[in-house]
């Protein structure tokens, strides 16, 4: 069913009208519950909240509506975070969303948990020099480094068949160019979808940054043409197949919008969120890029070690990332992940030493090192699990209505 603006502007007037109600400041923290825009008047936020809600109504039982009329249908969350030379992505499942509505619960510590099936880095360059139907390969049985990256090159054929100057020079022109894009965004989307059959596609969504300069820098060109592609060759692959996979929901994710969700949830996120130093005339200083990184590193690590070790998890962070909290995700028994999962708390409790070099480059100092190892993984992880309390909470609201505000 397609809404049209008149459809949606006549079922929000009798539906959630208490919306126009409700202060601005409330508006801003229910739309930041449930992942909408916070920003601007008062009615256009709540003509914004109207309208999400009325598109997940009418879509119910269909995947692209995002639930199901019950809330039975599973959600199979395939959640991208962009790179341009490395992309990390979560496969994440939740066999009923919404189970603990139903039976008439009230949160707490026994809400549904989505499960993560898969958690990768994949360096596209490797994918970009498969052959298509060996791609799917990398995703089973292959390797993990240290760095959470997908060894697809055994040691004795890197040694048998060493790359030579010449052909790394070609690497990085090719690597470049358009029609590398385009196959590479090709044979992932492919893969990916063929593997684990998602109902959603989540896909970080990217913005210039200047740096305070007056150009944009080449690689946020990048991986925004990069970005393009993806939803192009989605766009294609929905039409061609159809089927379930015309039904196949795509949804682009602002990052800062996820930071402002945690930040309202968890106790040392907020810290860093907000800001909790002074800076000049006694203001609250922003916090650095550097700062959010590690908070959302860590606030992953205590999801992990909750899981894996569920009577210890009393991790010890130096943001004190409040680590008393529910567990909000379960690992499958798959080893890739849960070798992964451990991979990622002891390269987050291990100092890394200074002088040591990686990769023929020198380690910078330990908080640098590890949110350049890790926030790619973490990113990915926390979008999905973000957009699915996204979900939920779009839920609550039209099953509670103005009650839901009790709760947020």
């Amino acid at each position: 069913m397609r809404l049209t603006p008149t459809l949606l502007s006549t079922n929000s007037q009798w539906q959630t009208p208490w919306l126009s109600s409700l202060r601005l400041a409330v508006l801003q923290k229910l739309a930041r519950a449930t992942g909408i825009p916070s920003t601007g008047p008062r009615k256009e936020i709540a003509a914004r909240i109207s309208e999400v809600l009325d598109i997940q109504r009418a879509g119910r039982g269909e995947h692209n509506g995002l639930i199901g009329a019950t809330g039975s249908s599973p959600l199979s969350i395939l959640s991208i975070d962009m790179g341009i030379q490395n992309l990390a992505f979560a496969h994440l499942r939740l066999d009923n969303p919404f189970s603990d509505l139903e039976n008439g619960q009230r949160g707490g510590h026994n809400l549904p948990r989505p499960e993560i099936t898969a958690w990768r880095r994949l360096p596209l360059s490797d994918i970009a020099s498969l052959k298509e139907d060996c791609v799917g390969a990398i995703l089973k049985d292959s390797k993990i480094t240290d760095n959470g990256e997908i060894s697809t090159i055994s040691e004795s054929e890197s040694e048998s068949e060493p790359h030579s100057n010449d052909s790394k020079i070609l690497t990085a022109q090719k690597s470049f160019s358009l029609p590398y894009y385009a196959r590479t965004a090709h044979i992932l989307l492919h893969t990916l979808v063929s593997q684990y059959k998602p109902t959603h596609i989540l896909i970080e969504r990217q913005r210039f940054r200047t740096g305070s300069s007056s150009h944009v820098q080449e690689w946020t060109l990048r991986v925004g043409l990069f970005e393009a592609m993806l939803y192009a060759a989605l766009e294609v692959m929905k039409k061609e197949r159809g089927g379930n996979l015309a039904d196949l929901g795509v949804h682009g994710i602002d990052p800062k919008r996820v930071v402002q969700y945690w930040g309202e949830k968890e106790v040392g996120f907020t810290n860093v969120v907000d800001g909790d130093g002074e800076g000049e005339g006694g203001k609250k200083r922003r916090p650095t890029s550097r700062e959010v990184k590690k908070a959302k590193i860590e606030l992953v690590a205590k999801w992990l070690e909750a899981e894996l070790s569920p009577s210890t998890s009393s991790m010890s962070t130096s943001l004190d990332v409040d680590s008393g909290a529910r567990r909000r995700v379960d690992i499958s028994a798959s080893d890739s992940v849960r070798s992964l999962a451990e991979a990622y708390l002891a390269r987050l409790r291990t100092p890394a030493k200074r002088g040591l070099t990686m990769r023929g480059r020198p380690r910078g100092d330990t908080v640098a090192n590890d949110v350049i190892k890790l926030d790619d993984l973490a990113d990915c992880l926390l979008q999905g699990v973000t957009w699915m309390e996204w979900i939920r909470m779009r839920e609550m609201v039209m099953r509670k209505g103005m009650a839901v505000l009790e709760e947020i």
